[in-house]
């Protein structure tokens, strides 16, 4: 219980009380956020309030004498750190002044902690606020620490601390917090996009089955997927949160619940994911996958948002299964991937600056595939995929998959075959043409082309 008394003060426990305080300008961020603002220092004013008779507060070279109830009011201008003690407890309360006074915020309050009271671990809750005459949707935080013994300070919300807070009933809450965060992905810095990785990891290490965090997580990967390339080359350069997301997302869809028909599709635009539960009998002659209309966008009749795709996948690579697996259903997810922004390559930009006029890259769907689980290697017998090129007037075609520990395209593996026989180099494709490939392992494959 804290009872209001009046509009500028609140009445707290005596146990709230202490004697000794730090105290200083009030910082505010400017700006409509955070991560793109400056610090607004603003003067205050400090009111102690005495809790006992013959309080002596000692401000500095200020000394002052209160009786129980009674309070003095300083004014604070200085960004120096000053020290607060009393010998009996007292409370204090910090105010900024306000636009009229001194043109800077709006009047506000909040409670000094005293010394004595400082923690090593706090949790808050943050709340987006919303209604007909405002919209608050950023919380910020004021820290005040002992510099002679603490030396950092983190938040579990941008941190692996995130993990003690993520369970099976704050699933679907953090994970929409993370969509909400990730709608606007251009005011996002390298260190948020790696923060945002770590917490989306820790998502999926609860192993949700959850159907709805996986249309969640789909829309965050394409949020991802709609920044510029540019941009997510240099992130991934220097933080690596680009493979611990697809990672992460590529984890979850071995998990996720399926339907009454064992089989689930999740779309938005640029991002794909079919996952199926197969049972043993059908796998007698191999699995083919044709998907000749792949809709990104829901019910389109668009033919640009259609893109067909076929995998044959031969009997012998389920023989790679172990033999639990076997004998139950197996899980085949397959995700695609429209555009191949989150996969950027350094080799094609090396080679597409050094060499004018020429555009080395992806001209196919990115399709991942994963049965039971697994990203097999060493096929006896390869899966063969058939794809059709997005975009006409391009040649030499280079059947790749994306190499992790790279990270960037491999051909590693795999070969170009056709299936209308072989064409001469230099002669350009339409997008009704197939582009036939094999490959002797499970991972992300695609078609290079120039």
């Amino acid at each position: 219980m804290a009872p209001f008394t009046s509009d500028i003060y609140t009445a707290m426990p005596m146990k709230y009380a202490g004697d000794e305080y730090f105290v200083s300008l009030i910082s505010r961020e400017r700006g409509s956020h955070p991560l793109f603002s400056g610090i607004l220092e603003i003067p205050s004013l400090d009111r102690v309030v005495a809790g006992r008779d013959n309080t002596r507060v000692t401000i500095g070279d200020l000394n002052l004498e209160l009786s129980m109830g009674e309070y003095d009011t300083i004014d604070v201008t200085t960004q120096e750190m000053m020290l607060i003690t009393s010998n009996k407890p007292i409370s204090i309360m910090q105010y900024s002044k306000g636009t009229r006074i001194d043109g800077k915020g709006d009047p506000s309050m909040s409670r000094v902690v005293p010394n004595e009271q400082f923690v090593s671990e706090a949790f808050f809750p943050v709340y987006r606020f919303q209604s007909n005459m405002s919209t608050i949707n950023t919380t910020y935080l004021e820290i005040t620490t002992d510099c002679e013994y603490v030396n950092s300070v983190s938040l579990s919300r941008s941190g692996e601390d995130i993990q003690h807070i993520i369970g099976n009933d704050t699933l679907e809450e953090v994970t929409q917090a993370v969509l909400i965060v990730t709608d606007s992905p251009e005011k996002l810095t390298h260190m948020d996009v790696a923060n945002i990785a770590i917490i989306i990891k820790n998502i999926t290490d609860v192993k949700p089955s959850n159907p709805k965090i996986t249309s969640i997580l789909t829309t965050i990967v394409k949020n991802f997927a709609d920044i510029d390339q540019t941009d997510l080359y240099e992130i991934e350069s220097s933080t690596g949160a680009i493979s611990v997301i697809l990672t992460a997302f590529e984890d979850h869809l071995k998990v996720v619940a399926l339907n009454d028909e064992n089989v689930t599709s999740k779309y938005s635009p640029n991002v794909y994911v079919q996952i199926s539960d197969v049972v043993p009998a059908d796998l007698e002659v191999g699995l083919n996958l044709s998907m000749r209309q792949i809709n990104f966008t829901h019910a389109s009749s668009d033919p640009d948002q259609q893109f067909p795709l076929e995998i044959d996948i031969p009997q012998s690579v389920f023989d790679n299964l172990e033999e639990p697996t076997k004998e139950n259903e197996v899980r085949v997810a397959l995700t695609m991937f429209r555009t191949s922004s989150l996969y950027a390559s350094s080799n094609h930009k090396e080679i597409n600056e050094n060499r004018h006029g020429l555009n080395r890259s992806v001209n196919s769907l990115i399709a991942g595939l994963t049965i039971g689980g697994k990203k097999l290697t060493n096929l006896e017998d390869d899966i063969v995929f058939s794809f059709k090129p997005i975009r006409a007037g391009y040649q030499n075609p280079t059947c790749a998959f994306w190499d992790i520990a790279l990270p960037d395209w491999s051909t590693s593996g795999s070969r170009h075959i056709t299936s209308s026989g072989d064409r001469s180099s230099g002669l350009k494709y339409n997008t009704s043409e197939p582009i036939v490939c094999s490959c002797d392992h499970l991972t992300n494959f695609a078609v290079l082309m120039t």
